[in-house]
């Protein structure tokens, strides 16, 4: 497994970031062109500071990245007995390098759209959000992503700052589902959108699909939404609430949410912020942002 430092992960997504155009620019019969040659100027200053370990991880998303697009084909032979075992261990022991190299040792073996499912979950579980999204986008090309899929995916798209894109699709869910988890899924990226693009009009479309996704946990018992999304939502609705002014909804909530969480230090530190009526505005303003720009939730979702 790949333990890289903070300083050495921060390097490694840079080159992914500019990797990622560059196929694109590759795909479209652009790879010689101007644009390209920039990109790849761009790329050598972060992979002077990958190591080996990171530099076969790199190499090994390029290569995923070329098999992207391919026409759903019937897989051709078996996967042998000791590579099928190599997998199982090696996603039992959540070593997603190993995964992803035994997968491309076979990916001719399997239908494009597992294949293209398997890389996006893999590449996700490494906290490499934006190289996952490609393979989501693979596997929407082919069929209708499941429930599950479409979660990640729009997951992915938050924790890579790319929520703005998707506005348009969290809308749609909301327009096609009840279903809570579906729901609190939406508002994410719409909150998240909202920060990015201060803009009140989709902060209150994302307390409204809150809300609703909140409603319809309460209405089903057996509705499969983890705490993590429930507590983000809460913290979601806070924030929201209170830069909308409505200071003591935005209290009600973060209550709410501590009953769910009462050990987490981040909710104790949102309630004495929400509570606070003396908390310099500027002080409080780059607070907000903090808890809202940040790329990883503040009770730390999908974790």
């Amino acid at each position: 497994m790949i333990q890289p430092s903070s300083n050495s992960a921060s390097w490694l997504s840079r080159y992914v970031e500019l990797l990622l155009p560059l196929h694109r620019l590759i795909a479209s019969g652009e790879g010689d062109s101007d644009a390209a040659d920039e990109l790849r100027d761009q790329m050598d200053e972060p992979w002077m500071h990958l190591g080996p370990a990171e530099i076969s991880l790199t190499n090994g998303l390029s290569e995923d990245l070329y098999s992207l697009g391919r026409e759903c084909v019937e897989p051709e032979g078996e996967v042998d007995a000791s590579e099928t075992a190599a997998f199982k261990h090696a996603v039992d022991s959540e070593n997603w390098p190993q995964s992803l190299a035994i997968l491309r040792r076979n990916q001719e073996k399997f239908p494009q759209d597992l294949v293209s499912r398997l890389r996006g979950e893999f590449w996700a579980y490494m906290d490499l959000s934006a190289a996952a999204i490609p393979f989501f986008e693979d596997v929407a090309r082919l069929r209708p992503l499941e429930t599950s899929e479409e979660q990640l995916y729009l997951v992915c798209a938050v924790l890579a700052g790319q929520a703005r894109n998707f506005v348009s699709r969290a809308r749609e869910i909301l327009d096609r589902t009840q279903d809570a988890r579906q729901l609190l899924m939406a508002s994410e990226v719409l909150f998240k959108a909202a920060a990015e693009s201060e803009s009140e009009e989709l902060l209150r479309e994302a307390i409204s699909a809150a809300e609703r996704g909140l409603n319809a946990k309460h209405d089903d018992v057996d509705s499969p939404v983890g705490s993590h999304d429930l507590l983000s939502a809460h913290v979601n609705l806070a924030l929201g609430y209170d830069l909308l002014g409505e200071s003591s909804r935005a209290r009600q909530v973060c209550d709410d949410a501590i009953k769910l969480a009462p050990d987490d230090p981040n909710l104790r530190d949102l309630q004495s912020f929400l509570r606070n009526p003396d908390f310099p505005p500027a002080q409080k303003s780059s607070y907000r942002n903090r808890l809202q720009r940040q790329t990883r939730p503040p009770v730390a979702l999908y974790q």
